[in-house]
């Protein structure tokens, strides 16, 4: 088994430098205030599944 970290992007490049990266495997929690917009921006990272994926 390798334990070579795979390291994936987020989409956001000002949010990986500051992360210094993600890793599979990784935990990455989100803590905002009620009223916050994070949920949106948490969100964007779901991927929407393609048509072919629905049926």
């Amino acid at each position: 088994m390798s334990s070579e970290k795979i390291r994936v992007t987020s989409g956001v490049d000002q949010l990986d430098r500051l992360l210094g990266g993600i890793f599979i495997g990784d935990n990455v929690v989100w803590y905002d205030d009620a009223g916050s917009l994070a949920s949106v921006f948490c969100l964007n990272f779901i991927p929407t599944p393609a048509p072919a994926c629905m049926s």
